[in-house]
């Protein structure tokens, strides 16, 4: 078996595009076959990602956590930010979908296994109903007009699937309080992107301490909530850079004085100048045809 690094993957696999200009969170989803017996090295991703597996089979492993076993049917949650390797048993066909995260205030329930809550890789098994489902979706995308909005749609539809045959386990520290808590500090937030705040303003509006506030959104989210407001700031100019809205009116819309300091935020949380996402976009949905 050979072991290759992530910058080798692209030598192996076979990928093609079904859409690079799908409905937000989503951004992206390809159709990928690994037709040999590979081993991908530990790696780390930056946005979300989910996988269903059409054929063949392989291994998905979190960094000390133990392997994920994956066959036809079988959807792979990768949360962002998860160092990762995989493993291919036998030659794969699956439909890869990499997506901003789901928000809790637009999302609600789907934000649990497609968004921050997620905080480890896990797997849903959904069955040959939707193996069958995906290929006959991918088969018929070329003769759609609107290819890009019917894919999100099945992919959404997907994602409740998903959602409603996990059995994810209720956390035995949360009471119904702190869940009226966490969401009123969450809409908070939602209102106030185009306006700066500090965590103690968020802390006194919401009516709770600052101590309080890092515990709701630790035990919820494993996160401190100015990371949470710099999370959902980045999914706004997302957004808002595919609808071609200027830097400028962007930089206000999420709560910048300036457009300066908008740029030197997108780059250190994506790693990459809002223009450059914007182009990023454009050469997706060139690429794809969609």
């Amino acid at each position: 078996m050979r072991k290759i690094s992530y910058n080798e993957v692209e030598r192996f696999a076979i990928s093609r595009t079904l859409s690079g200009a799908l409905v937000p969170p989503f951004f992206a989803a390809f159709l990928c076959r690994y037709p040999s017996i590979v081993e991908c090295t530990f790696h780390r991703i930056r946005s979300f990602y989910f996988a269903l597996m059409l054929e063949g089979q392989m291994e998905y492993c979190e960094r000390g956590a133990e392997p994920c076993q994956c066959r036809p049917g079988t959807l792979v949650l990768l949360p962002a930010g998860c160092c990762y390797s995989w493993h291919v048993l036998e030659p794969v066909t699956a439909l890869h979908c990499i997506h901003s995260g789901f928000s809790i205030s637009e999302h609600g329930a789907l934000s649990t296994l497609f968004g921050f809550p997620l905080q480890r890789v896990m797997t849903v098994e959904l069955g040959r109903e939707w193996v069958e489902r995906t290929k006959e979706e991918i088969r018929r995308l070329p003769e759609l007009t609107f290819a890009g909005v019917h894919l999100s749609g099945f992919i959404l539809e997907l994602c409740a699937a998903a959602l409603e045959k996990s059995s994810r386990i209720p956390n035995p520290q949360e009471n119904d309080r702190d869940s009226e808590l966490f969401k009123q500090c969450v809409y908070f937030v939602e209102e106030h992107l185009a306006a700066p705040f500090t965590v103690r303003e968020m802390a006194r509006k919401c009516r709770v301490s600052e101590r309080k506030l890092f515990q709701l959104f630790h035990l919820r989210l494993n996160m401190a909530p100015f990371q949470y407001v710099a999370m959902r700031k980045v999914t706004l100019a997302r957004r808002l850079l595919g609808s071609g809205m200027s830097g400028g009116e962007i930089a206000e819309r999420i709560g910048f004085s300036g457009q300066n300091y908008f740029i030197r935020f997108f780059k250190r949380e994506t790693g990459m100048t809002p223009e450059a996402y914007r182009r990023s976009l454009r050469h997706n949905s060139s690429f794809s045809g969609h």
